[in-house]
């Protein structure tokens, strides 16, 4: 993508010595492309006009409509994302299997309180699992230990059990861990904050912007050519960002109506394409020590790029599609061989 080459229109203007370019009216219209989706404004007028008469053809202002923040003032939101990640269970009492009372149902009755942490979501929630056989109590994703009937009787977990015959400071390695029953337990769910900060790449926030870059397709700028007697013809125009001069004459690859004299319109359906970063860029916050108070600030160094369910730490790229406007400037010449 490259700015017009005036070098080149200049040379062509030194070609045409047979031309006598006179001082004549200006007329700027502005073009504007649409949607995207293919409905486009009504033509522009331009003026009046007569077979064989020349313009030249100037970019007075080309902007897009555009929906990405500015890279100088991006869109940074903050925010924070709660999580289950764990509970603690608290046993008031629980049963150990150790075989030393043979006549317990369920082993030997400890009235020690007992604290098991658990580093997942405990409680099924929603009722996406409301029937799951893994579900202790058809409530908590817990191990469960069981009647002899195999229905549930609590929470089944382990403690650190000391098996020195002389004593715990008899022997070093004496502890085991030994296999409890919790037939009462409570449940306290935790939850984990986590402060993200998204540098939006995307926003419906749109706003226009200068195209700085006229390296565009011409053939989606349009002519149309209306006689007196209300016949139209829209024609292509070819090249003349490049040229820099059109002449009103039967094209290649269109006729005008009939007669000299007609109404002149002109239309764009130029759309800007433009391939780059979509979605956001994330990073997580880290906790820093600003005038004697802790705050989260991004750590934009360790961030990655999200779009369209995709995430990495390259940017993820797509093609947008920008709505433009043109101001064109038609100048008028009189051409010599019409001697109009």
């Amino acid at each position: 993508m490259k700015p017009r080459n005036t070098t080149l229109v200049t040379f062509l203007l030194l070609a045409q010595p047979l031309i006598a370019v006179n001082a004549a009216a200006i007329t700027t219209v502005s073009l504007y492309s649409g949607t995207t989706d293919g409905n486009y404004p009504e033509p522009m007028l331009v003026g009046k006009t007569v077979r064989g008469d020349e313009y030249k053809i100037a970019i007075r202002q080309a902007r897009a409509l555009v929906n990405y923040p500015d890279p100088k003032n991006p869109v940074i939101v903050r925010r924070v994302v709660t999580d289950e990640t764990g509970a603690t269970v608290i046993c008031p009492w629980y049963f150990m299997y150790d075989g030393r009372n043979p006549s317990a149902a369920y082993g030997t009755r400890v009235t020690t309180p007992h604290v098991s942490f658990v580093h997942h979501k405990v409680i099924c929630d929603g009722g996406a699992c409301q029937n799951s056989p893994e579900l202790l109590f058809g409530k908590f994703i817990l191990p469960k230990c069981k009647n002899t009937d195999g229905s549930d009787l609590g929470f089944d977990d382990t403690v650190m059990r000391n098996v020195c015959p002389h004593g715990p400071r008899s022997c070093w390695d004496g502890w085991i861990n030994q296999s409890v029953c919790c037939q009462e337990f409570s449940v306290e769910r935790t939850f984990t904050e986590s402060v993200y900060f998204d540098k939006f790449l995307v926003v419906d926030d749109f706003r226009e912007q200068e195209i700085t870059d006229l390296d565009i397709d011409p053939g989606k700028i349009y002519l149309t050519f209306e006689n007196d007697r209300n016949e139209r013809t829209t024609c292509k125009i070819t090249n003349f960002l490049k040229r820099g001069w059109i002449k009103i004459a039967d094209l290649r690859d269109c006729t005008l109506p009939a007669g000299d004299h007609f109404v002149m319109h002109a239309e764009s359906r130029f759309f800007l394409k433009e391939t780059r970063p979509c979605g956001k860029f994330v990073a997580r916050g880290v906790i820093r020590n600003v005038n004697n108070k802790d705050e989260f600030f991004p750590d934009w160094r360790f961030g990655w790029y999200e779009c369209d369910g995709k995430n990495g730490q390259k940017p993820i790229e797509k093609q947008f599609t920008y709505s433009t406007r043109f101001e064109l400037e038609f100048t008028e010449s009189k051409s010599p061989e019409t001697g109009l």
